[in-house]
């Protein structure tokens, strides 16, 4: 499977658990990311296999690098580090700047941008249609 499919769509992520778990037996799987939007992809520019990994151009102009065995590596455009909040110059009050901090976005939905959040602020407004799929069944689940 593509890493870009692992990484970046819901249903590849829960593929490759479901693989791994079979693979090695484990008895049971944790689920350490939150959902993809369907859609996630449709932002990207290009994407190029490259002998580090695979390399996803995003429309902004940020690139992202999936090595073949690690975790996804995000970058600026100019090829800086993610913007981080300096916690000497934020006021506690005001922290709806953070949605402007890439490595804000990255830490927290793993992804270079926020995905489908309308409101700015710290997690005010969660991307149900991302984050909650598959709908689970809401019936009796006592033992």
């Amino acid at each position: 499977m593509p890493p870009h499919k692992i990484w970046f769509s819901s249903e590849g992520f829960a593929e490759a658990l479901v693989m791994l778990q079979q693979q090695y037996r484990f008895d049971g799987i944790l689920v350490n990311l939150p959902g993809r939007p369907e859609t996630l992809l449709d932002d990207l520019e290009s994407m190029t296999d490259t002998q580090e990994g695979e390399l996803l151009c995003w429309k902004s102009g940020e690139p992202t690098l999936i090595p073949w065995d690690d975790n996804p590596q995000h970058r600026m455009a100019d090829a800086s580090d993610l913007l981080r909040a300096d916690f000497t110059k934020i006021e506690a009050d005001h922290l709806d700047c953070f949605d402007g901090l890439t490595g804000y976005t990255w830490g927290i939905y793993h992804t270079p941008f926020p995905p489908e959040k309308s409101l700015r602020g710290h997690l005010s407004d969660i991307p149900p249609s991302a984050l909650f799929r598959p709908k689970w069944s809401r019936g009796n689940w006592n033992c």
